[in-house]
């Protein structure tokens, strides 16, 4: 197993600004790495109840490879992703929603950091994030009023997780940034240098500092795990992966949201296309159709 990311070329807190509550379970084979909102608390508890996985950590990313384990992630349609997302807020969950609600408050990190964020918390608009928060009976408006504000670089700094400082935030939103940090190593590739200014930069990042072997698509849950398991674990019976497939008829930290469609119009499906094209490019992820006008 790969030691945790880790650089002293690099301050470990802006470093630390990277781990935000991605759980790596392991089993024999596999490493687990769990990105938010993408089916992964399922993921895990298959994982867990079938094949005997231990959670590692529950605050640090992989660093370097996984050894001789398969290193396995888990990715979703990135406009499914942000709805999810802010539906979970709206719930008054994750770190996120508080975060960008909560009253100026202390910034973290090294010096640089903390000068960066003390200023941007003079002018994060604290009251806005709570208005699109607050349950109405117009839920499509204050998504989008939300997908606007979590997408506008220059709002990059309120949402903390070292997305400000990283080279994504220029080109691509928090999905892709999210993506990168828990799928590339090392993570200080994402912090040294000149932000990247197109798609094709994320790629190439992508390519060369990759770290999964292979995704599991939320969409196709079941079928991605257990080609997975296929390959891994090729003496599994036949019985032990229909026994996987039947306790994974009913997902697991479900947000309470309506159809995807319903929540987007043409501005804001164009936005996420723009904004996360490196996501939509690399799992070929289709927009999906406006309910809105």
């Amino acid at each position: 197993m790969s030691k945790i990311d880790t650089d002293d070329s690099v301050p470990r807190q802006l470093l630390r600004l990277g781990h935000d509550h991605d759980p790596m379970l392991t089993t024999d084979r596999l490493v687990y790495l769990q990105l938010q909102k993408t089916g992964g608390t399922h993921v895990a508890r298959l994982l867990t109840e079938h094949l005997d996985a231990v959670q590692a950590t529950k605050h640090s990313r992989l660093g370097g490879r996984g050894g001789d384990r398969f290193v396995l992630g888990s990715v979703r349609n990135p406009w499914d992703w942000y709805v999810s997302l802010w539906a979970y807020g709206c719930g008054g969950n994750g770190t996120l929603r508080h975060r960008l609600t909560a009253p100026a408050g202390r910034a973290p990190g090294p010096a640089t950091a903390r000068l960066l964020y003390a200023f941007n918390e003079r002018r994060r608009p604290a009251a806005r994030w709570q208005e699109v928060y607050e349950p109405t009976d117009d839920g499509p408006t204050r998504f989008r009023a939300w997908l606007h504000l979590v997408l506008d670089p220059d709002r990059r700094f309120d949402l903390h997780e070292g997305y400000g400082f990283s080279r994504v935030w220029r080109t691509g939103g928090l999905y892709s940034f999210r993506f990168l940090r828990l799928y590339t190593s090392p993570f200080r590739a994402l912090l040294m240098g000149r932000p990247y200014r197109t798609t094709a930069d994320l790629r190439a990042h992508y390519e060369q500092h990759r770290l999964a072997d292979g995704y599991i698509r939320q969409e196709r849950l079941d079928d991605d795990l257990l080609e997975v398991l296929r390959e891994q674990y090729p003496e599994l019976s036949d019985e032990q992966m229909k026994a996987i497939t039947a306790s994974s008829t009913v997902p697991t930290n479900v947000s309470d949201r309506r159809e995807t469609g319903h929540y987007f119009d043409d501005e804001t499906i164009r936005l996420v296309a723009e904004r996360e094209r490196l996501l939509v490019d690399l799992f070929g992820y289709s927009a999906p159709t406006p309910a809105g006008p």
